[in-house]
């Protein structure tokens, strides 16, 4: 019996005295390299800045010169020359400054959905509509004009910006004003300085290839829009 017993307490006491088991393993954390060609989904999100803006790092952080390089429009859509493909279900967001930045998602290549322009404490500065084939559409808003296009066409009109906490009560300057149609500069504009005063007038037709479409802008070999 005292044998038994004897057997029976140390196989308790084996027990009650295993070794510590060691902690888990944390993860490790990969670095993606930057050189890796991202997976375009919804997303995604690519990250440009002004060139000279210092911001902070990001996977996909391109300077405006190097966007410009990497990137091109092609037959009316953004077009990835290092990838050799359309760009498609991605966000770009711009940094213009430390204030400004420029946001839109680009679908088949063009615009779609909402652009918002936001500037300081002015987060609806600009809004555009854009339809399924990334023409302007419906309501647009810069400032405190708002006006309608359909399918590109419409009457546009910039404003130079104010600092202010809404849009009461203020005369906004006219920095300038002209037709778009199919997204195109056309017609005569006219173009103001600071004080309002009319400073040229241009005469554009739709060969001058003089798209008013963010991010489309950028690329203008004749009037890029930065």
């Amino acid at each position: 019996m005292r044998g038994i017993t004897f057997v029976w307490c140390c196989f308790i006491l084996l027990l009650s005295c295993k070794p510590p088991q060691n902690p888990p393993k944390k993860p490790t954390l990969v670095k993606l390299d930057k050189e890796v060609s991202p997976l375009y989904s919804k997303d995604t999100i690519l990250y440009w800045f002004y060139n000279g803006y210092i911001v902070e790092n990001n996977a996909e952080v391109m300077e405006l010169s190097k966007v410009l390089e990497r990137y091109e429009i092609n037959k009316g859509q953004l077009y990835d020359v290092k990838n050799k493909n359309i760009l498609n279900g991605v966000h770009i967001s711009f940094k213009r400054n430390e204030r400004q930045s420029e946001d839109v998602q680009i679908l088949n290549g063009v615009p779609s959905g909402v652009y918002y322009n936001s500037n300081g404490v002015l987060k609806d500065w600009k809004t555009f509509n854009y339809d399924a084939k990334g023409n302007l559409d419906g309501e647009n808003t810069t400032a405190d004009y708002t006006t309608t296009y359909n399918n590109g066409s419409g009457y546009w009109k910039d404003f130079y910006f104010k600092n202010l906490e809404n849009y009461s009560n203020v005369n906004f300057i006219l920095k300038e004003e002209g037709e778009v149609t199919t997204n195109f500069k056309v017609g005569n504009w006219q173009y103001y300085n600071r004080k309002g005063v009319l400073e040229k007038t241009m005469n554009y037709k739709l060969i001058d290839s003089i798209d008013v479409r963010f991010p489309h802008c950028l690329f203008n070999k004749k009037e890029p829009c930065f």
